[in-house]
């Protein structure tokens, strides 16, 4: 539990990406009451993912290719998702 009495489950996400690209995050945490979606950037490195920040923008690489990015908006990145 996440600073909430309903339980957590673990499960799979699929994201369409903003160039058409599916991507399937593995091992996340559903939280019903949630507004928006969290990524574990530790979790992702986990998988050999390197996220390079920079004051406006996150990109996560993985072998060498892009696979996501991110947009900053206040204190959080929102990947650019379809």
């Amino acid at each position: 539990m996440v600073g909430s009495p309903t339980p957590l489950q673990m499960g799979t996400v699929g994201l369409k990406l903003m160039d058409g690209t599916s991507v399937t995050l593995s091992d996340v945490l559903y939280i019903p009451e949630a507004e928006g979606s969290l990524i574990a950037v530790a979790m992702l490195a986990e998988k050999d993912v390197i996220a390079q920040f920079s004051k406006d923008n996150c990109t996560f690489r993985y072998g060498g290719a892009t696979i996501m990015e991110a947009k900053r908006f206040g204190n959080v990145y929102k990947l650019k998702t379809v």
